[in-house]
């Protein structure tokens, strides 16, 4: 897959995000060892599975039974080191969009 093409991808899913779920990201950057949380299926999921595929997230998920036999996921991501430079760009390259 080529970066750039990829950059832009994820770029153009980021400026569809709400403010809040682009926080996250950004606050994530701000520890080397922090870990973000969100359900299948959201936003977050679709971008950070995105950015696990480039090698920049590492997933976790956790099922935890519940009564009447469902279960709820739990995914966690966590940003790698070789995710942090492009990640932290393509913030910036948003932020300056927005400013």
């Amino acid at each position: 897959m080529d970066e750039n093409l990829s950059k832009e991808s994820l770029l153009a899913r980021m400026r569809s995000m709400t403010a809040s779920d682009i926080s996250v990201l950004q606050a994530s950057l701000q520890s080397s060892d922090s870990s973000m949380a969100t359900s299948p299926g959201s936003a977050n999921d679709l971008l950070w599975s995105a950015m696990e595929k480039l090698g920049w997230m590492r997933r976790h998920e956790e099922i935890f039974p519940m009564s009447g036999g469902t279960a709820f996921n739990l995914l966690t991501y966590a940003i790698t080191p070789q995710g942090r430079q492009p990640i932290s760009e393509l913030l910036i390259a948003l932020f300056k969009e927005q400013s």
